[in-house]
């Protein structure tokens, strides 16, 4: 290799890869080596590529489209005849999918939720024939009926409350919402550090505890910081506060803790969401998937420190006396749970 590379580069190109080895460190060629891994790997089974051939990934895709659809309808102040592009595409993908696969539980649920796309828009005076035909053909091709869940149901404040209250922890789960219909009113601080106290208690690597949460309340900061994350747009300006969770990479050592930011910062997030929740407070979680330009941005924006990475942001609120909700249908025990 050395002998060829030899022939086909000049010798400038040449001293400078010496010159450049030379002055990585053992570790820095392993982290090199261990990245160019990962890349691999997430190359080839990821849902990145290849979606369509592969059902797990097809069913994914799926699911991403479908739930955009929920979120849409779950907003303050739908827009009558959203998603158009989304919808069309949904059915293609359905069409697609019972050709190939079959009529699975996924592609039931997308079903169900074109169907209350149809009823939310025909109350609202907009009647669309053609795509109710296409759901009782999907409908009436289906053998097996899988569920009924999909699209958004209706609940409010004393509901969820109610059911955060109760004595099981499995009831107190299936009570949380993901809320983007915040009521008017202020989160006091003191609740956020009551709930940040509890989600002190999240396992974390060896107990370092590198989790920070930033708090963000006046208006134009809260939507500079929304402004670095895609997927809040319709309502994440209705919450009250934006919290941004971060990871501090200087208390992670060595190749092998090089994702444990993640691992440790999405444990964090999860218990201070339910901690929140307990407190009667909304939340709707925000993920901080980024590419480089974007976590510039957010950096600039935030302050935050150079040795944090950013793992999640948070909106939270009142829960409103009525509203949307997305179902956001669950897979069955048997689809996550292998004994072995």
């Amino acid at each position: 290799m050395k002998k060829i590379m030899k022939r086909i580069l000049p010798n400038v190109i040449i001293n400078i890869l010496k010159k450049i080895r030379s002055k990585m460190t053992f570790t820095s060629i392993t982290l090199i080596k261990n990245y160019i891994y990962d890349f691999r790997r997430y190359r080839k089974y990821s849902g990145t590529l290849n979606i369509l051939n592969d059902q797990k990934k097809n069913d994914a895709y799926i699911i991403y489209i479908y739930h955009a659809i929920e979120k849409g309808m779950s907003l303050p102040e739908p827009r009558i005849g959203f998603g158009k592009d989304k919808v069309k595409l949904l059915i293609n993908l359905i069409e697609r999918t019972l050709a190939i696969f079959g009529p699975n539980e996924t592609t039931e649920v997308a079903v169900n939720t074109l169907f209350t796309y149809y009823h939310f828009n025909l109350e609202h005076g907009l009647d669309n024939p053609e795509l109710l035909k296409k759901l009782n053909e999907f409908k009436h091709s289906y053998h097996h009926h899988f569920t009924d869940d999909g699209g958004t149901l209706i609940t409010g404040r004393e509901e969820i409350n109610k059911k955060a209250k109760l004595d099981t922890f499995g009831s107190f789960l299936e009570s949380r919402y993901s809320i983007r219909n915040f009521a008017k009113g202020t989160i006091d601080i003191d609740l956020i550090k009551k709930a940040v106290k509890m989600a002190r208690k999240t396992p974390s690597v060896c107990n370092r505890q590198g989790s920070r949460v930033h708090v963000y309340s006046d208006n134009q900061t809260k939507q500079a910081v929304l402004n670095c994350q895609n997927g809040n747009r319709g309502f994440g300006n209705t919450a009250d506060k934006v919290l941004l969770i971060t990871e501090d990479l200087s208390i992670f050592h060595g190749v092998i803790e090089r994702n444990q930011a993640y691992i440790d910062g999405g444990l964090f997030s999860m218990t201070l969401v339910y901690a929140l929740h307990s407190l009667g407070i909304g939340t709707c979680c925000l993920n901080c998937s980024i590419d480089k330009e974007m976590d510039i941005n957010l950096r600039r924006v935030t302050g935050i420190d150079a040795t944090e990475t950013p793992i999640m942001m948070i909106v939270i609120g009142w829960i409103p006396e009525s509203l949307k909700v997305t179902q956001s249908h669950r897979k069955p025990v048997e689809e996550i749970l292998f004994i072995h």
